[in-house]
């Protein structure tokens, strides 16, 4: 009874944190017995704990563990500064002062209540300023309970049907064709005269400004595919391989193959610009698949942070620092890349949030963007 008690007061507060609340349930642990919740209005969290705390250990163990689980979780580096509400519900009290180990051992943003299904019949109102019903009918109970528990069952559904339509959308056909393309191009370098060796670059269609001002136009695309050295090869390969499957399975193998040329024209097109050296290669393209993504944040923000934008956001961001501090990188290139994939995301758009409107404003942008610089460099740079 004293469980099916703990379990009732849980619960009470489950359903009304969703159903009453501007609370959504992010996520919840398999046995239920952890629940997390963001106040949609306000950026807040609660953390629902059903767990009995009798020692001081008890309570540091459970804060250790939490802290190991959420350093490296999406949701903790979002939400690490924002105001965090950890409530206990425990069937019996702790033989230690629970408000005084629990500011000592957390940080100032987090702040802890605890409470056993006696609170709720002596106190008219807490935390909530709501009174919670006390366990009166076992029946009724049990089944208020399992109503609850299949209320957080179909949430999680919901979001993981929501997940699998966002990022299963296509398939990774053309990522791996270009992967395949740009490895035998390598190869094919390495085998008549080196990836390494001037010549052979230009002969195979590097970028160079001065044949791209006589006329040579294909070497805005053909850079693409071709890569200076293993090492450039072997980084652009694995960033093709996990980043561009991932932007093929949102936006489709279409959009992405318009994504992934456009952005790589515009690499091109800002080494062009700003770079004199020869240079060759996909980084262009593949910071334009971040683009893409930034795009996809842009218009889905909320599956975005829960999923992958704060790696997404790191990783541009160290990428364009790590350009701008290193000597030798073609740090025009890639923030042509970027601008162009965002802008190409735009034209395209994503599969199931699309705007015609919306569509052609990016179309005429990369058309201006595009003519414009390609006006620009020739006239300047002829």
């Amino acid at each position: 009874m004293a469980v099916l008690k703990q379990d009732f007061l849980y619960f009470q507060i489950a359903h009304f944190l969703i159903e009453e609340q501007n609370y959504k349930l992010i996520y919840a642990s398999d046995s239920k017995q952890n629940l997390y919740f963001k106040n949609i209005e306000q950026d807040s969290y609660i953390r629902l704990v059903k767990k009995d705390l009798i020692w001081t250990r008890d309570l540091k163990e459970d804060i250790e563990k939490e802290e190991e689980a959420l350093r490296n979780s999406t949701v903790y580096r979002l939400s690490k500064k924002a105001k965090w509400t950890y409530l206990y519900i425990s069937d019996v009290n702790p033989f230690f002062d629970f408000y005084y180990v629990f500011s000592t051992i957390t940080k100032e943003n987090i702040t802890g209540n605890l409470f056993s299904p006696a609170d709720v019949i002596e106190e008219d109102e807490w935390v909530f300023e709501k009174t919670f019903s006390p366990l009166v009918d076992e029946e009724s109970a049990l089944k208020f309970i399992e109503g609850v528990k299949q209320k957080i069952q179909s949430i999680e559904r919901e979001r993981e049907k929501t997940i699998q339509r966002t990022f299963f959308y296509g398939k990774p056909i053309f990522s791996s064709i270009f992967l395949f393309i740009q490895i035998l191009f390598f190869f094919w370098l390495e085998f008549n005269g080196g990836s390494q060796n001037v010549e052979t670059l230009v002969k195979y269609g590097a970028k160079h400004n001065e044949l791209l001002l006589e006329g040579e136009w294909w070497r805005l695309i053909t850079p693409i595919f071709l890569h200076i050295g293993f090492l450039h090869l072997l980084m652009n390969s694995i960033a093709l391989y996990y980043v561009g499957t991932v932007v093929e399975r949102i936006y489709g193998s279409g959009r992405f193959l318009l994504i992934y040329l456009i952005a790589g024209v515009s690499g091109t097109i800002g080494s062009f610009l700003f770079s004199p050296t020869i240079s060759a290669g996909a980084s262009g393209a593949i910071f334009g698949c971040f683009g893409a993504l930034l795009f996809f944040g842009y218009k889905s923000p909320k599956i975005f942070f829960d999923t992958l934008g704060t790696n997404v956001i790191m990783l541009v961001l160290f990428n364009i620092v790590f350009g701008f501090v290193v000597p030798g990188i073609d740090n025009a290139g890639h923030l042509g890349g970027l601008i162009g994939g965002f802008v190409a995301a735009g034209a395209v758009q994503l599969p199931k949030n699309q705007s015609k409107l919306a569509s052609l404003l990016y179309i005429v942008i990369l058309i201006i963007g595009i003519g414009s610089s390609l006006v620009y460099g020739y006239n300047y740079k002829g």
